[in-house]
């Protein structure tokens, strides 16, 4: 597993940020915890630390993450973001966020980050398709640079924030544009969903899975190795 990122915060409590997802270590990195509950994508890049002791973490593919109580759970804070891709995070004297993405340069966030109210049950502001975790399918999700064919595992989630409820699809097609399985074709409610999928019938090679609802699109390409 590539760790990416470490963080300390004031009590001396060690963040790492990995390929997948985030680690804590309370006891000066003697044993470790995984700390990923409502992280919804887990490659890992930057973390900030505001003078609050909220936790902010960067993920590749699904924003900015927030936790305010030394990472036991995360609530995605990506209103107004517009590309997910964050590479690098930075907190000024004054608490605004700087977010480095890839290929829509900085942004800022238009609030401190230590006046925001928190609203961990608040509704989501946003329509988001992550990336599905393990990704490739058939890899081991605890080692992602070694794949044993004798333990393949074709079973992969994926997650989606919906801003309002409606009518959603979510299906997975070939390269060829060939629909290959329907994973959701139903009413669901504004909030966060997961769905897995068993792609254990799947031929290897490139897939693509598209949500759709009220008019909005979102697709991310997957991966299955044998």
């Amino acid at each position: 597993m590539m760790v990416r990122v470490l963080a300390i915060n004031s009590s001396g409590h060690i963040f790492a940020g990995t390929s997948g997802g985030i680690f804590r270590s309370t006891n000066n990195g003697d044993s470790w915890m995984v700390v990923n509950t409502g992280l919804t994508n887990m490659t890992v890049r930057a973390f900030a630390i505001n003078s609050s002791g909220h936790i902010f973490v960067g993920t590749f593919g699904g924003g900015v993450f927030r936790s305010t109580n030394n990472g036991s759970s995360w609530t995605p804070v990506i209103s107004g973001l517009t590309n997910l891709e964050v590479f690098t995070l930075a907190l000024n004297s004054s608490g605004l966020m700087f977010v480095g993405t890839n290929g829509n340069g900085v942004l800022r966030s238009v609030a401190s980050t230590t006046s925001v109210r928190e609203t961990a049950d608040a509704m989501p502001t946003a329509f988001l398709l992550e990336q599905n975790y393990p990704n490739p399918v058939g890899r081991s999700p605890f080692n992602p640079n070694t794949f044993n064919p004798n333990t393949f595992n074709p079973n992969t989630t994926i997650r989606f924030i919906l801003s309002r409820s409606g009518y959603v699809t979510l299906k997975v097609y070939n390269t060829l544009g060939e629909e290959v399985a329907t994973l959701a074709a139903e009413n669901l409610s504004a909030g966060r969903h997961q769905i897995g999928w068993n792609a254990g019938g799947m031929a290897a090679g490139v897939y693509f899975y598209r949500l759709q609802t009220d008019g909005l699109v979102q697709t991310q390409k997957l991966v299955v190795v044998r």
